[in-house]
């Protein structure tokens, strides 16, 4: 099983010399853990994953590394409506990243799920998930990010943008995916 493979992988990390590889397989094996957590929808195990690991990178004196563990904290804290530390901890991931990095995305596309789950705020929410749609398109979150905004685009009555989004996103998954795909029944409760 996964955690089986996580644990013999922790075991091998205790031997490693060189700290940068250590740590860097640290942080690797901590955002497998924390993610298939959220997968299962068990933020509260994630963050009883994640949150131990902040707080030790932080006090070993770098914040330049462990901004994909501060996007998953950011989901976790948004799956169980903490919405202002999901925003803290995307802001901060986001204030990490280079302006290049591909998880500058699901930073955007986090930010837009707070605004429409929080405030209410699709017309934020649409700039959130059009900058992530139109400036990371080979990124894991892409799709999520025009489902995103083809449908602030049908709240906000932009009829034509909204039926193009969603015709590219239609149109994406059934070439690029296999049939069971979850997002294809994510897009057609959607529209």
């Amino acid at each position: 099983t996964l955690a089986r493979l996580l644990q013999r992988f922790k075991e091998e990390l205790r031997i490693e010399t060189d700290p940068a590889a250590r740590r860097a397989g640290e942080i690797w094996a901590v955002m497998v853990q924390a993610q298939s957590k959220l997968d299962v929808d068990d933020p509260n195990g994630a963050l009883k994953t994640l949150l131990p690991w902040k707080a030790r990178l932080i006090s070993d004196g770098r914040d330049d590394d462990f901004a994909p563990l501060l996007v998953l904290l950011g989901k976790a804290y948004l799956k169980i409506g903490e919405y202002n530390e999901a925003q803290r901890n995307l802001q901060l991931a986001q204030s990490t990243l280079d302006n290049a990095d591909p998880l500058n995305a699901d930073v955007l596309v986090g930010l837009a799920d707070i605004q429409l789950a929080d405030a209410g705020n699709v017309k934020a929410a649409l700039d959130y998930f059009s900058q992530a749609e139109t400036e990371w398109p080979g990124t894991p979150v892409y799709m999520l990010a025009l489902f995103g905004r083809a449908d602030c685009e049908a709240k906000l009555g932009y009829t034509p943008e909204a039926i193009e989004h969603f015709g590219r996103a239609v149109k994406h998954l059934r070439n690029s995916t296999r049939q069971d795909d979850p997002r294809r029944k994510m897009l057609a409760n959607i529209i």
